[in-house]
């Protein structure tokens, strides 16, 4: 008993160099267990995008698109996005919704650490500010389409750069300027929400320098109360600054195509827009924000902070990259010219064009046509007869090709099994439509009372033969006199 008791106790023993091995063992298995996901995130710049609207809204899809567009194609490394939409057109954006949203995102992402943010518009900027920089600590933001230029001020200390947006009223106004020789009257038109009033804040610093212009500011977010006010101005021009918060009657969000449209049935303005998502019928143009500029400017920031990591050596974008965006259709409806400077580095749409673009094909193909006449006639008198003899050949050759066909088909003829009427049938009318050079010959029977047609073989070149479709005399009278009287019928 002893002696079990011994074995036992030096069996149980820990030999002490176990607990190392098997500490060792499990480190090495975490490791190889989180390594490749850090080598994969080393390999990819990944970034996270919170765009404050819709994924549809076209400022959005510009913006996006933009920044998406530049950081791909000049990236050092290979870009990885993940993309969130407050929708805050739809969800009014207060501080208990974007408090839920971060819950949201931070249940989300758990885990995950975005190398930047980019985030769109006056939203995107303020729960970057308020809840971003708390769910993902040290990551660094970029944002575009802000503005507010005081945010600049705010976030010196914050690891927040981005690209500024301004509504440019003093550019478009020099455009009208121009035409009129009176006082100037505009309409300037916006949905109430926060957006349109930091707008509104920065056109009326701008409209100091112009004495000369009378406006009127008509703001709403129903539908029907905007267009029934609209409906009393008669200011010619009408200016739009942000529609994308006005509802229907029944409060459903209207997409800012239907808001144009609405506007433009009154019929009584000049329509100018101070944003290129606004860019609809009707609308003539203007120096407008642009959502694609300010992507792509976010996105050059972006490429500054993957070179440098460092968010203290970005610089804000205070001037907004604005640009002229006009409808050239409407330039020349309303009677608008540009001057020249403005013109020149201009993108147009629906291009009217001048006499000779719209009828550049029929100018070229009429002095085609009278070149090729007069190079006709001097031909004609030198190769007359000439053509004359490959006229004859043509014929000569057409008639023994013809010969050739009858032939042909004769000796098919002669090798056709007649004890099999199907057969014949068939090959009658395949010889008959070679021969004859046509795409489709049938053969058709009388009943015994002469009250209905059998077709017997249709044959359809490319298609093959078919049979067993009647025609009644019951349903086509007309067509069985004239074949009673023997007449020859045209086939369709």
């Amino acid at each position: 008993m002893a002696n079990v008791m011994n074995t036992l106790s030096r069996d149980s023993l820990v030999r002490p160099w176990q607990p190392c091995l098997v500490a060792s063992l499990c480190l090495l298995l975490l490791l190889l267990s989180v390594w490749p996901s850090k080598v994969e995130a080393e390999k990819n710049f990944q970034v996270l995008m919170v765009h404050a609207y819709s994924q549809e809204y076209v400022w959005t899809k510009s913006q996006h698109q933009g920044f998406v567009d530049v950081l791909v194609n000049n990236s050092a490394l290979p870009v990885s996005f993940s993309t969130e939409y407050l929708d805050s057109k739809r969800r009014t954006y207060d501080d208990a919704y974007a408090a839920q949203f971060a819950d949201y995102l931070r249940e989300k992402y758990r885990g995950y650490v975005p190398d930047i943010i980019y985030v769109t518009d006056d939203n995107g900027y303020l729960f970057a500010k308020d809840h971003l920089l708390g769910v993902f600590p040290h990551v660094g933001i970029v944002f575009s389409g802000v503005n507010d230029l005081k945010v600049a001020d705010a976030i010196d200390d914050l690891p927040i750069r981005g690209v500024f947006e301004n509504k440019d009223i003093a550019k478009n106004i020099d455009l009208i300027s121009g035409v009129e020789d009176k006082e100037t009257q505009i309409i300037i038109v916006g949905d109430g929400s926060s957006t349109y009033f930091a707008i509104e804040s920065e056109i009326r610093k701008q409209l100091i320098n112009y004495r000369d212009v009378t406006v009127d500011f008509v703001v709403d977010n129903k539908i029907e109360n905007l267009i029934e006010k609209l409906a009393l101005r008669k200011q010619k021009y009408l200016f739009l600054t942000t529609i994308g918060q006005i509802t229907s009657k029944s409060g459903s969000l209207l997409s800012p195509e239907t808001v144009v449209s609405e506007i433009s049935k009154i019929g009584n303005f000049v329509i100018f827009t101070m944003e290129d998502g606004y860019f609809f019928d009707g609308v003539v143009g203007g120096y407008v924000t642009s959502g694609k500029l300010q992507g792509e400017s976010a996105a050059r920031l972006a490429l500054q902070f993957q070179k440098d990591r460092s968010m203290e050596n970005l610089r804000n974008v205070t001037r907004s990259p604005n640009a002229y965006l006009f409808d050239h259709s409407e330039l020349v409806r309303h009677d608008i010219s540009l001057p020249q400077a403005v013109e020149e580095k201009s993108e147009f749409r629906n291009i009217m064009l001048g006499f000779y673009e719209r009828h550049r094909l029929s100018i070229i193909w009429t002095l085609a046509v009278i070149s090729a006449l007069l190079a006709l006639t001097l031909v004609m008198t030198v190769v007359s007869r000439f053509r004359q003899k490959e006229v004859k050949r043509s014929q000569e050759i057409a008639r023994v090709a013809i010969i050739e066909r009858y032939q042909n088909a004769m000796v098919k003829w002669s090798r056709v099994n007649h004890d099999n009427i199907v057969a014949a049938f068939n090959m009658a009318t395949e010889i008959s439509a070679v021969t004859l050079d046509v795409k489709r010959v049938s053969i058709w029977l009388y009943n015994e009372d002469k009250t209905q047609i059998d077709c017997q073989s249709l044959f359809i070149d490319g298609e093959g033969h078919t049979q067993g479709v009647v025609l009644s005399k019951t349903n086509i009278p007309e067509y069985f006199s004239a074949l009673d009287s023997g007449r020859r019928l045209a086939g369709y």
